[in-house]
C-alpha cells in the first residue's frame, strides 16, 4: 500500500556568485550540481527579463526522497551528496554565498522542522546560511 502524501521536505545547498560561473564552481568543490543558472541568462527558452537569474547559481539536492520526509533524512541525504567535498565547500571565497535552503510543500499540518546543535554546525562550518520556505499545494497533479 502506497503511503499518502502529506507534504514534501526539501533541502538543498545553493551557492551563488556575481563572477564565479557554475562550471567554475563545479571545479572548486569537485562534485556535479543537480541543477544550475548562469546570471542574465534565461532560465528557459522565451523567459521573460525577470526570470533571468541575477548571479550565476549552483544547486546539490539531497539524496533523500522529499516525499513525507523528516529533516534528519534530509540532513543525511545532503551530507551524502556533499560527501568529501565538505571542506572544499567550507573554503570556498566570501564572494560565493552559500545557503541551506529548506523548502516545504504542504497543506496544513506541517511537517516538524526543528533542527538539532547538529545540524545547525553543519550549516554554519560551511559559511553557509539556512533559508526556510514553506509552500501550499493542491492535491490536482
Amino acid at each position: 500500500m502506497k503511503e499518502e502524501k502529506k507534504y514534501e521536505l526539501r533541502l538543498y545547498m545553493i551557492l551563488l556568485s556575481q563572477e564565479v560561473e557554475p562550471f567554475d564552481i563545479s571545479k572548486m568543490v569537485s562534485l556535479e550540481p543537480d541543477r544550475t543558472a548562469e546570471k542574465g541568462l534565461p532560465v528557459r527558452e522565451g523567459a521573460t527579463p525577470h526570470t533571468q537569474p541575477q548571479h550565476n547559481l549552483w544547486q546539490l539536492h539531497s539524496k533523500t526522497d522529499p516525499v513525507n520526509s523528516r529533516i534528519e533524512d534530509q540532513f543525511q541525504g545532503l551530507k551524502d551528496a556533499i560527501g568529501d567535498s565538505y571542506g572544499k565547500i567550507s573554503a570556498l571565497p566570501p564572494d560565493i554565498k552559500c545557503i541551506c535552503k529548506c523548502v516545504v510543500y504542504s497543506n496544513k499540518p506541517l511537517p516538524d522542522l526543528s533542527f538539532s546543535p547538529e545540524q545547525l554546525a553543519f550549516i554554519a562550518n560551511m559559511n553557509a546560511t539556512l533559508e526556510i520556505a514553506v509552500y501550499n499545494f493542491s492535491d490536482e497533479e
